[in-house]
């Protein structure tokens, strides 16, 4: 279900003014049983998918990954702390997703001066782009593997009257760990251990909701959702040692280390086309969140991550210009991040940047020229006793 188009830059996104592009559909999504992003596109040509278990899987591009691969909800990034380290997982559930969108070459100049491995775009359509037919749709799925006692349910709705469209969906997941053939480390083979066949700390626990709506125009349309996404899922390894009390005692194995997400989001979305025929389509987005993961282990909070960020763009399409045609727009972030715990590595720091971006393309008979350009103004600023 891997297709390779060459998409028109009027098209329904300004992501597509510069292609080619690999597009995974829902169909094909529903099928891969993935449960992360990294898993979903693993079998996408030139692309990989860095695990840490299951509770986390992100993309790997042509060998590049992290900050270097840009994963985005609706062409907002996922405004989470994925990209810090690679037992952080990507705050998205492909599970709803219509399809989802691999960008290479100048179209990731829209999203970001750093992305040079790919955008990876996440189509959930929370905020439905269409006006509503009147009609009532909706699915529910329920899953199920031996390999790790996986139970999850999903479902979706959507609907409208009139002016207005709607959507929900809502999903929970919870996986044991994972069974497999002997054993998972020298050591627990060395003292045959009792959780031979076991992935020790493989667990996973997952709970998303969603609600949308948007309210549609002769020339557009506006609307606005609410997400909830919350993760709690182990770090695989072997589990600690016991360890001795002053007295000579064993106190006992301590819990494998884990992780609990947390995130909340709230995104706006417009689009206007009545302007005439310079300008055939402008579109907005904002998405702003709340989130936070805690590092446990041994029953005790290690270390805290929070990331309260905000990130908007507006896009506009233009009519063919002496047979060019592209998009162009302003992208605008501000991100408060902070890592509280002993185990914390970078200080307390907030960022803004501002940018400007063009990407156009024109056929020449066999040829097509694509080009892209970005100007971007980025500030850190650390909580440091320093200058």
């Amino acid at each position: 279900e891997e297709v390779v188009v060459t998409a028109n830059p009027l098209s329904q996104s300004p992501l597509d003014s510069s292609q080619p592009v690999s597009v995974i559909s829902s169909d094909e999504l529903t099928r891969s049983q993935s449960a992360n992003i990294g898993e979903a596109l693993e079998n996408a040509v030139g692309v990989s998918s860095a695990s840490f278990g299951p509770g986390v899987g992100r993309p790997v591009i042509r060998g590049l990954t992290g900050s270097r691969v840009r994963v985005l909800e609706d062409t907002i990034g996922s405004l989470d702390v994925s990209s810090l380290s690679p037992d952080h997982a990507v705050s998205i559930e492909p599970l709803f997703a219509d399809q989802i969108e691999i960008f290479r070459g100048p179209a990731t100049l829209l999203y970001g001066s750093g992305a040079i491995g790919g955008v990876v775009n996440v189509e959930l359509n929370r905020i439905p782009d269409h006006a509503p037919s009147g009609t009532l749709s909706g699915a529910v799925e329920a899953r199920g593997n031996t390999a790790a006692d996986e139970r999850t349910i999903a479902a979706r709705l959507d609907g409208g009257r009139g002016a207005l469209a709607w959507h929900v969906d809502g999903l929970t997941r919870e996986t044991g760990d994972i069974e497999i053939p002997g054993f998972a480390t020298i050591e627990s083979l060395r003292e045959d251990d009792e959780e031979a066949g076991k992935l020790a700390n493989s667990f996973t626990e997952s709970t998303s909701g969603a609600g949308g709506f948007s309210v549609h125009g002769e020339n557009g349309f506006i609307g606005a959702s609410v997400s909830v996404f919350e993760s709690e899922y182990g770090l695989p390894g072997p589990e600690p040692e016991e360890e001795a009390d002053p007295g000579g005692e064993p106190e006992g194995e301590e819990e494998g280390a884990f992780i609990d997400l947390e995130q909340t989001r709230l995104d706006v979305e417009g689009e206007y086309t009545g302007f005439g025929n310079a300008i055939e389509r402008l579109r907005f987005r904002l998405g702003r969140n709340d989130y936070e993961h805690a590092e446990i282990e041994g029953g005790a909070v290690g270390t805290l991550f929070e990331n309260d960020a905000v990130e908007g763009r507006i896009e506009m399409i233009h009519a063919p210009v002496a047979a060019w045609r592209g998009a162009l727009g302003i992208q605008y972030q501000d991100r408060d991040f902070a890592a509280i715990g002993d185990e914390a590595f970078v200080p307390r720091t907030q960022t803004q940047s501002i940018a400007l971006f063009i990407v156009e393309e024109r056929q020449f008979d066999d040829w097509r020229l694509d080009i892209g350009a970005r100007v971007e103004a980025l500030e850190h600023e650390p909580d440091l006793d320093i200058p």
